[in-house]
């Protein structure tokens, strides 16, 4: 593999990392009903931060790599949302994850449960990024 290959999938893997990790963190703090402030303001937090982890890994790999941007977005997505569900799991650093520490079947519950979707959305955001670097145009169908 090539460097740039690489480095691109390595960076959407530990986007996946952190945009997962950061949707849990503020998923505990910004809940509308429990914060002070602005209702409306949460709720838009919070979906930008529900939709980034799924959009954002794949986007980044597809920009670095500049090629084959949907099948690097796909397995960022499938070693990314692996990673995550054991790791995370492992180290109870996830609310997912929090109550049921060392429990192989919670991990693979949580892989099936968002696992696809990360990849289908990765997967698309990679051509996405890929088309966004390149120089080309959209001709249209």
């Amino acid at each position: 593999m090539q460097r740039r290959t690489l480095l691109a999938i390595g960076t959407g893997i530990a986007l996946v990392w952190l945009t997962r990790w950061s949707e849990d963190f503020a998923l505990e703090h910004l809940y509308p009903p429990a914060s002070h402030g602005s209702p409306v303001l949460g709720s838009i937090t919070l979906s930008l931060l529900i939709a980034l982890p799924f959009v954002l890994p794949g986007l980044c790999t597809g920009w670095i790599a500049q090629r084959n941007g949907m099948l690097l977005g796909f397995l960022t997505g499938l070693v990314g949302a692996l990673t995550f569900s054991i790791l995370f799991m492992a180290l109870g650093l996830s609310a997912d994850h929090a109550l049921h520490q060392l429990r192989p079947s919670n991990a693979l519950i949580w892989f099936w449960g968002e696992g696809p979707a990360l990849m289908l959305t990765s997967a698309t955001a990679g051509a996405a990024g890929e088309m966004l670097r390149s120089n080309n145009r959209w001709r249209g169908p």
